[in-house]
């Protein structure tokens, strides 16, 4: 029973994606679980029996800290750590000193990235801000939606009473053209504004992104997207309806950019050492100019003249209601990708 409680507690903590490093008596490592070893760019071999100075990049701080902490006793520190590969990251670390201590486990420090846990923290006041937004804008859109109806209704009778042959015809029908226009723009506020809630149940990725490409297949006049998916079946936890919509979305703004389905990849990629999937939607296309990335996502931004500038703020809400995240990465004229993210399920 100890055996396979320990390897259970071994198992948990692997999957969680906060990094655990035990430390025992003498100031060695004894434990790293997989999102402490890809954290500090290090493998395991190159941890366990090594100085936690020297597994921390030289941090003589944290190693002073280990052998000061009294037991029992919780501190806090900030610390830069230098990895192997030369590159840095900014940590925020928790020491804890076990009581009893033991000669493998004498203190236990746990950290996180502190540039992932403040970007967290920002997406978390995006979104809060765009949930007042969106209610805001589902309440304009209700209220336009009428008038804008009787409108059309009025402009499409009027169309009936012209003789045939008048030029007015052609007046009349930009005007329902620009009237349905903003009946699209309606629609858009309105499921921006007031999303349902996700039904969540496991999902098969493969199969949400088949899902989307078959969606568009009328836009296909030749070629396909290319697709990358995994062997084995692979699985999260999401609203399959709402994951391909969002889907949908990111491959057909690939299509607009490139004219080319052949020049669109979807790729989906399993990252075992966080629990996480990637889905990512890659054109050749033009790509987004470095000034206009971190609107990209902003309500109303668009750099399309008919595009209602809803489109990626509906996938990031969609994506977030999925406790996912979305985000993108331009090179312009070489590669743009735009990136999903959900917990695989069970993990």
């Amino acid at each position: 029973m100890l055996t396979e409680r320990l390897a259970l507690t071994v198992e948990l903590l692997e999957r969680i994606r906060t990094g655990v490093v035990s430390v025992g008596v003498g100031g060695r490592v004894s434990f790293a679980n997989r999102t402490a070893l890809v954290t500090l760019g290090r493998s395991a071999g190159s941890c366990i029996g090594v100085d936690v100075a020297e597994v921390f990049g030289g941090s003589t701080e944290l190693r002073a800290l280990v052998e000061a902490l009294p037991e029992g006793a919780e501190r806090r520190v900030e610390v830069r750590v230098r990895r192997p590969d030369r590159s840095s990251v900014d940590i925020g670390v928790t020491a804890l000193k076990c009581a009893p201590a033991t000669p493998q486990t004498n203190v236990i420090l746990l950290f996180r990235d502190l540039h992932e846990a403040r970007n967290a923290e920002a997406e978390l006041r995006r979104v809060e801000r765009l949930g007042a937004l969106g209610s805001t804008v589902a309440g304009f859109a209700h209220g336009i939606r009428n008038p804008i109806a009787a409108i059309q209704g009025l402009t499409e009778a009027m169309r009936q009473d012209l003789p045939e042959g008048d030029p007015r015809h052609e007046h009349v029908s930009r005007i329902l053209g620009q009237v349905q226009r903003i009946e699209r723009l309606i629609a858009a506020c309105l499921q921006f504004g007031d999303p349902r809630p996700p039904r969540m149940a496991e999902a098969n990725v493969s199969g949400l992104v088949q899902a989307a490409v078959d969606a568009l297949r009328s836009r296909f006049h030749e070629g396909s997207p290319r697709l990358e998916l995994p062997r084995r079946p692979v699985f999260v936890r999401a609203d399959a309806g709402q994951i391909a919509e969002g889907l949908i979305h990111l491959v057909e703004n690939a299509l607009e950019s490139t004219g080319d389905p052949d020049r669109v990849l979807i790729r989906v990629l399993p990252e075992t050492s966080t629990g996480r999937v990637r889905i990512d939607v890659i054109d050749d296309g033009p790509g987004i100019a470095d000034g206009l990335l971190s609107r990209i996502f902003d309500p109303f931004f668009t750099t399309k003249p008919q595009g209602t500038g809803l489109g990626l703020t509906l996938v990031q809400a969609l994506v977030s209601e999925n406790q996912g995240n979305v985000s993108v990465e331009s090179h312009p004229n070489v590669e743009t990708t735009f990136r999903i993210e959900l917990a695989e399920a069970g993990a």
